[in-house]
């Protein structure tokens, strides 16, 4: 029969005879790792992996209480305005709202005026916008210009610029003869 310390010499040589291929497939795991994270690094640096990221969801931008507009509009081509002088008068309706706008603005229209090519002059009811920012307004325009007339109502709720659209009537007189509707655009919010 074996005695006790003849078992624990034989569990101790099995161990330490045991204990290289132990190592090895250590080894081998932790190189099988590597690889394989170095697989995903790889796939991931060409673009093979972002099929399975999630898509970020949007956040939207909270658009303050009163952050909405409503813009009126009437466009006009090239060749609209005929040289000599002209006018044009925004009125509008606006049940409780603060409009009150009836102000006439008399203008040139000369061949030599300067063009802006790819602009569309604005005509509001405080006079004509240089599409040059900083530039003082406009007192003559090229025949050749595109222009619309806009009236603009800024900074007000939702709610306000709703009833707006709703109940808004805003027209244009131009050179004291004819009346053009200006559409409503919005509500909108504010830039």
């Amino acid at each position: 029969m074996q005695s006790d310390d003849s078992k624990k010499d034989k569990n101790k040589s099995s161990l330490w005879s045991n204990l290289p291929e132990a190592i090895k497939a250590i080894a081998a795991i932790i190189t099988a790792i590597g690889g394989l994270a170095g697989l995903i690094l790889a796939l991931n640096e060409i673009g093979a992996l972002d099929q399975f990221k999630p898509t970020p969801i949007p956040t939207q931008t909270p658009i303050p209480e009163y952050g909405w507009a409503v813009y009126y509009e009437f466009e006009m081509d090239e060749y609209f305005w005929k040289p000599g002088v002209k006018s044009y008068q925004i009125i509008a309706d606006c049940p409780g709202t603060d409009f009150d706008i009836d102000k006439r603005i008399e203008f040139s229209v000369d061949e030599n005026a300067q063009l802006f090519p790819n602009n569309v002059v604005e005509f509001h009811f405080n006079g004509i916008l240089s599409p040059n920012k900083g530039e003082p307004k406009l007192s003559s325009i090229n025949p050749k210009q595109k222009t619309k007339i806009v009236l603009g109502y800024a900074n007000i709720s939702l709610e306000q610029a709703t009833q707006t659209v709703n109940e808004c009537q805003a027209q244009a007189v131009i050179n004291d003869k004819s009346t053009a509707q200006l559409s409503p655009i919005g509500p909108t919010p504010e830039k």
